[in-house]
């Protein structure tokens, strides 16, 4: 019972691939297949910024101040009072799911203040802007052409940890996990 599942959808599996019958049975298995490349999970009518490597190593204010902004106008469209309340007329979402909704908008909003602390840590510090260009160079040499940038969520993971550096013992008391579906880049982070 949670707001994150379309109703639509027949079945989700949960570490596992789901089948249908014809007869309407569901079945899992233990074999997942991609049969097409790895998605893009990027807001509709936003422009991606550059997340090259070269581009990052060279200059990572100006794509990450993009990056930042990106991801607070998705938010104000996606996690506001108003789109929340809209979401669950339109899915039919009971009280504790709407709650639930409401605690997952609190936290994205903490994940968008984290993402601009890092930016203004990347903006202010020479430091730490350094450290985190010789960082993009290092990843490039060793993806060895396999990889030529970061998916955004793989580079606002990075930028929302990146106080730590300045302030480790305020810090301290944050533990994210990265969740990501197989194939979505969580070993490259």
């Amino acid at each position: 019972d949670s707001f994150r599942y379309d109703r639509r959808v027949p079945a989700y599996g949960v570490n596992c691939g789901v089948l249908e019958n014809p007869a309407g049975v569901f079945s899992t298995i233990d074999t997942l297949t991609a049969p097409r490349g790895r998605p893009v999970f990027w807001p509709e009518g936003f422009e991606e910024p550059d997340l090259q490597f070269s581009t990052l190593a060279n200059d990572p204010v100006e794509p990450l101040r993009n990056l930042v902004i990106v991801h607070a106008a998705y938010g104000d469209r996606t996690w506001s009072d108003q789109a929340l309340d809209s979401r669950a007329s339109r899915y039919g979402w009971t009280a504790s799911m709407r709650d639930e909704a409401t605690t997952a908008a609190a936290a994205f909003r903490e994940e968008q203040h984290r993402l601009t602390v890092g930016l203004a840590a990347l903006e202010t510090d020479a430091t730490i802007r350094r450290a985190f260009q010789l960082m993009n160079d290092a990843i490039a040499l060793s993806a060895h052409g396999r990889y030529t940038g970061w998916r955004s969520f793989q580079i606002g993971f990075i930028l929302a940890n990146i106080e730590v550096l300045r302030d480790p013992e305020g810090q301290s008391g944050i533990v994210d996990i990265v969740w990501f579906a197989t194939g979505g880049g969580k070993t490259e982070t």
